[in-house]
């Protein structure tokens, strides 16, 4: 009963899409400041390069990107509702695609893809639509017009009509009429491609997207690194979320599993294409990431586990973190460097109190860029000495509960240091530089109530010959390298 609850709470819970939402708006934000470099990759398409000239402004890419995101979630929302793929009126499978989507910063900016999946998304509706219709013959031509009219901005979406071809036979809805309604239906945008290419004399823009779609790029697999960690992540949902649909399907209707089982091989054939065209994961990240949701959804509503909750929570808070906190990382790193000798200061600083940081990278960065190697060493020292004299004041305060509370610096790692100090002095400070151990040193020196004038120049002494060692090994292994 409680695991329930606890379900019930994240998959059906009211505050679930708007959390998923502000967590969605929060990311594209940080992409936009930490990442401002981030570039959408060329094509060569001449259509979709035309249409993004002429429709979107460089400054929108990412607007427009999160508004066709939050279209394409909303319409999950109607297609689960209209078809009862997870048995109840629930939004679950669009806050998983709005946080998958958000911890792929290379995603939200738009790609041909984008749109061609927003009408994917259509065509699959009209696809549900016909199943065991005794006139399936109009929404066949509805679904294929939608194919088509993607497949001009993205061509490579063409390869998704024998797919759904599939799906309209195990539909009970592939017949003679139907499948020459779906031709008629696929054709109609091209019909009106090639007026406009007869009309203004160009022909070339109405044969290329057929040469698009029979051009193959050579099979590599040099993924980038957010790549490989979203696509890993995915396949494994994927995997675990179709075996749970395979083998607890009899708790289902047999038309939604019809559905299910239909994008079970969708999502399969979007992995094996994205396996053989790397060069266009980018794009069909998109389509997986509809089909990957609803069955994800359809787990996590339906499940009687809370492991599967918190798998997924646990998953996507971890990719958050890769994504992003390396990033804030290397700009906060790069700002400080920019700044100089100051950047150096607040460094040592940040990196001698309880945050972890380190310093060594600016320094040696500010080094090897020309600056006085005398002046990095008193800058990075100053501002180290000033960080572990904040220890020191937070022990002087005589608050263990709060320094183990709020700093997460354990009470028995302090009162052992604070043994091992007795009778020695604050010339123990001298040993404040020393990883792991340090911060509690110099908590347990506050503690103690050592002279205030000696723990400074200890410490201070001891950080000095640190930096000067460091320095003194980084100019030996430059100059072993030159030679």
């Amino acid at each position: 009963m409680r695991t329930k609850r606890f379900q019930n709470r994240i998959t059906a819970g009211r505050f679930t899409l708007p959390t998923a939402i502000l967590i969605s708006v929060s990311c594209w934000i940080l992409t936009a400041v930490l990442l401002p470099e981030t570039e959408t990759q060329q094509s060569g398409y001449s259509l979709w390069e035309t249409f993004c000239d002429f429709c979107i402004p460089t400054w929108a890419n990412r607007l427009f990107s999160f508004i066709l995101y939050a279209v394409i979630g909303y319409f999950l929302i109607q297609l689960n509702n209209t078809f009862a793929i997870i048995r109840m009126r629930a939004s679950v499978q669009t806050s998983v695609y709005f946080l998958l989507i958000s911890v792929c910063p290379s995603l939200h900016m738009l790609y041909a893809g984008d749109l061609a999946a927003a009408s994917f998304l259509v065509a699959l509706f009209f696809l549900f639509k016909s199943y065991q219709q005794a006139r399936p013959t109009g929404s066949l031509f509805h679904a294929f017009v939608f194919i088509g009219l993607g497949s001009l901005l993205f061509p490579q979406l063409m390869l998704f009509v024998p797919i759904f071809w599939i799906g309209a036979y195990n539909f009970q809805s592939l017949q003679p009429k139907s499948f020459f309604a779906s031709l008629v239906g696929w054709s109609v945008p091209y019909w009106l491609l090639l007026g406009h290419a007869l009309y203004y004399g160009q022909m070339e823009l109405f044969c290329q997207p057929f040469r698009e779609l029979v051009t193959f790029a050579p099979t590599r697999f040099d993924y980038q690194p957010w790549e490989l960690a979203t696509l890993g992540y995915l396949l494994v949902l994927f995997i675990i979320s179709a075996a749970h649909c395979l083998i607890a399907g009899y708790e289902d209707k047999i038309r939604t599993r019809s559905y299910l089982h239909f994008l079970i091989l969708l999502n399969f054939c979007i992995f094996v294409y994205i396996g053989l065209q790397p060069v266009l994961s980018v794009h069909l990240m998109s389509f997986l990431l509809i089909g990957v949701s609803i069955l994800a959804g359809h787990l996590f509503v339906l499940t009687n586990s809370r492991s599967s909750n918190i798998f997924c929570i646990y998953r996507i808070i971890h990719s958050i973190r890769i994504q992003y906190m390396d990033a804030f990382v290397d700009t906060l790193v790069q700002l400080l460097i920019d700044w100089g000798y100051v950047g150096l200061f607040i460094s040592a600083l940040l990196a001698g109190s309880i945050i972890p940081f380190s310093s060594e990278i600016v320094m040696v960065a500010l080094v090897k860029v020309g600056l006085s190697p005398a002046l990095c060493v008193l800058s990075a020292t100053l501002g180290n000495t000033l960080g572990g004299m904040t220890c020191y004041y937070m022990g002087r305060l005589g608050r263990i509960d709060w320094i183990e509370k709020y700093f997460k610096v354990k009470r028995e790692k302090i009162e052992r240091m604070q043994h091992f100090l007795q009778g020695k002095g604050a010339l123990m400070a001298f040993f404040a530089f020393l990883p792991f151990v340090g911060e509690a040193i110099a908590i347990a020196l506050g503690f103690m109530r050592s002279n205030l004038m000696l723990t400074t120049t200890s410490m201070f002494a001891g950080k000095l010959v640190r930096y000067i060692a460091m320095l003194w090994a980084l100019q030996g292994a430059i100059s072993m390298m030159n030679y």
